[in-house]
């Protein structure tokens, strides 16, 4: 047969079959349907390996008359390789940032939409249908009767959970369009007992957290992902004006707001007027309407062994897309939590474009702006004509997310680092006091390491300090020669990185903060006019406070610069009642070797 070889294996034989490749980068004639012939293939029972970084992302599979045959009509490249060559591949993953996850099932797919015709389309619905990837259409009446939990993937699109029609009241309030989504919205609430459609759409908000926290994926654009937070954090809080609830909002709104509730916000202040058209501070729409049509936003390029999930969500045949407009465009950096995962941004600039997160056993994925290939989309524009833009590189971003729950969930793991060891050396310099010359010490100490959260990590340590402070320069009438001494160190540290998602950056900042507690054995040489005195050993616990800057290089290597208070060396003269600190500050020059095990 065609796709059969045997090879010999001891005593017996072995089948080893021949597969199909998928590629994924520029040579792909339809990156879209790429995307479609995969989850079809799931479908039929047959697995899937996602080859992560790997010619662009790239798909291979047993070879199956099915699969072949699609491609060849839908005008989707593949080859067929040899079981020789796949091996080959799998060789050259192991040694390169790539790594092949194992896609095992078809994901249950629902898309959020109302029952009314919108004047506007929905990116991720055209994808999925020009893919060929089926979904439910879902709204308000499943949210909130629990048919989430049938679905493995959630979309929302432009969606406004803060019950405020899309804050088109100021130019639409009139339009047949407008007046038919008040009507049903407001049917929809009073039928489900609520009093009113915003308090109806914080339920919907918190049933879709409560789907996340599950095990749930969310995948959110446009104006969906903002609303949606701010509407968890208005739980219990009046924030819209008379024209959609009947009554001024709360007069201490603002101050209110819970964002603990949230699942990317940490912080927003919110616009309540129906005559603008923003809900909030935290897009950055006007600010890229200013940067024009020509700009584009990077992805990240992230460790594909470590950090699957973000490597799987950026799997693209470029690293820059180009920007496009929404009614959300962007998130403001400095509103979103520290543990969200930047994925995408526009350099220089404050916009994070797109962006990931764990929430309880789930994971949510949220990217601004509204068409990937429409630059700005209008109000009663035509949709988007997908068969014009099969390699588009922001439409591969959605089909990506759509892939992601089919992967084995013991491979998605967050990158925050679970536990490790680290090896810390280096020498330290000492300065001088009163009658003592500066000295250098060396150090070396075992850390053991557990991760707190996503970028901090704890660390308690032990280990050896040795130190010769004396000087051979002093004249004979001097006072003092030094300390000659050793000892053993112990060590409590937190560490912050602030970039540990993007583990296969090769330089990322680091800092670090140490309690250390030196106890040192020394002794003290003293030369003056009446000859040499040396003391008997003797021992010291001395405390230091130390703070590092440093970066690292690579995933084991940790260059740091440090400055202590505290003495780091013994400072009382042998024999006298009154001692001073020899060395009130210090400074290090530290390189920790890591090995970590990630949660």
């Amino acid at each position: 047969m065609r796709a059969l070889l045997l090879i010999p294996w001891g005593c017996g034989l072995i089948l080893a079959q021949e597969k199909i490749l998928i590629p994924m980068d520029a040579s792909q004639t339809d990156h879209l349907r790429a995307y479609g012939v995969a989850y079809r293939t799931l479908a039929r029972g047959v697995n899937v390996e996602w080859l992560l970084n790997w010619e662009g992302g790239s798909f291979m599979c047993d070879h199956n008359k099915a699969t072949a045959a699609e491609c060849d009509s839908l005008g989707v490249l593949y080859r067929v390789i040899s079981p020789s060559e796949a091996s080959s591949i799998h060789a050259r993953i192991e040694e390169a940032n790539a790594n092949a996850v194992l896609l095992e099932k078809a994901p249950r797919v629902a898309v959020y939409i109302p029952p009314y015709e919108e004047p506007w389309d929905d990116a991720v619905s055209l994808a999925l249908e020009y893919a060929g990837i089926p979904y439910d259409r879902i709204w308000d009446r499943e949210v909130l009767s629990g048919q989430l939990r049938k679905y493995d993937w959630l979309h929302l699109h432009h969606e406004d959970f803060t019950g405020q029609y899309g804050k088109f009241y100021g130019s639409y309030r009139n339009a047949p369009w407008y007046l038919q989504q008040v009507e049903i919205n407001e049917a929809i609430a009073k039928e489900l007992g609520y009093p009113n459609v915003p308090e109806e759409k914080k339920a919907v908000a918190r049933a879709i957290r409560e789907y996340v926290s599950g095990g749930g994926f969310l995948f959110a654009m446009c104006s969906g992902p903002i609303t949606m937070d701010i509407a968890l954090a208005a739980e219990g809080i009046d924030i819209t004006e008379e024209v959609y609830d009947g009554d001024p909002p709360d007069p201490d709104f603002q101050s209110r707001l819970d964002f603990t509730k949230a699942m990317a916000l940490k912080d927003a202040r919110l616009i309540t007027s129906p005559y603008i058209y923003e809900h909030s501070d935290v897009d950055v729409t006007r600010e890229a309407s200013l940067r024009g049509e020509n700009t584009y936003f990077s992805l990240f390029e992230f460790s594909a062994k470590f950090d699957p999930v973000p490597t799987m969500l950026t799997q693209d045949h470029t690293g820059v897309v180009k920007e496009f407009m929404g009614q959300d465009t962007g998130f403001r950096k400095d509103k979103l939590k520290p543990e969200v995962v930047i994925m995408g941004q526009v350099e220089g600039t404050e916009e994070a474009k797109y962006i990931y997160g764990a929430y309880g056993k789930g994971f949510f994925s949220f990217l601004g702006g509204h068409d990937p290939e429409d630059y700005q989309h209008m109000v009663g524009d035509p949709p988007t004509d997908l068969r014009l833009h099969r390699n588009s590189p922001g439409y591969r971003l959605i089909l990506n997310n759509v892939l992601f729950p089919a992967a084995k969930r013991e491979k998605l793991k967050t990158s925050a680092p679970g536990w490790g060891f680290a090896l810390v050396g280096g020498p330290r310099y000492t300065t001088a006091a009163g009658h003592e010359s500066p000295g250098l010490s060396w150090e070396i100490s075992a850390l053991g390491l557990m991760g707190i959260s996503a970028g901090l990590t704890s660390g308690l340590g032990f280990g050896l300090s040795w130190f010769d402070s004396r000087s051979g320069d002093l004249p004979n009438g001097g006072c003092g020669e030094g300390y000659l001494g050793k000892g053993f160190n112990g060590r409590l540290t937190l560490i912050w990185d602030p970039m540990a998602e993007r583990i296969s950056q090769t330089i990322r900042p680091r800092l670090t903060a140490e309690a250390i507690l030196f106890g040192i054995h020394y002794r003290y040489e003293e030369r003056g006019a009446g000859g040499t005195r040396v003391s008997p050993y003797t021992w010291r616990v001395l405390p230091v406070i130390q703070m590092s800057a440093g970066a690292t290089l690579g995933p084991h290597l940790q260059i740091d610069l440090s400055v202590a208070t505290g003495a780091a060396a013994p400072g009382v003269h042998p024999g006298e009642t009154i001692g001073y600190p020899a060395y009130p500050w210090s400074f290090a020059l530290t390189s920790r070797l890591w090995s970590q095990k990630r949660a």
